[in-house]
Parts: C-alpha cells; structure tokens; sequence
C-alpha cells in the first residue's frame, strides 16, 4: 500500500482536555468536537449533541 502526504489540511493535535458544549446556561459550543475530528459528519453529531441540550434545557 503506498502512503500519500497531500499537504492539505495543517496537523491539527486534539486539545486536552476538550472543550465542553455547553459553555453556560443558554450558551452552547457546537463545535466542541472540532479539535478531536474535523469531519462534516462529526459536526452534524455535534450539531444533535447541542440541539438535544438545548431541547432538554428548555
């Protein structure tokens, strides 16, 4: 298997510890996943993570 380094994204490390998603009452971080993965699809997990928290909170 041969291995490609495309150079198109910087190396992004995870943050320790991660951010929480919710920052306060009523103050949300939808991108709290961010520095573990940046995927469209991991940002719709987290898009649902902070709607249910929302939707819970309310």
């Amino acid at each position: 298997m041969e291995e490609v380094s495309w150079r198109a994204f910087p190396r992004l490390d995870p943050e320790t510890p991660t951010p929480p998603f919710r920052l306060a009452d009523g103050l949300y971080y939808v991108n709290a996943m961010e520095s573990v993965a940046s995927t469209m699809e991991t940002q719709a997990i987290a898009g649902r993570t902070v709607a249910n928290l929302v939707a819970r909170d309310t």
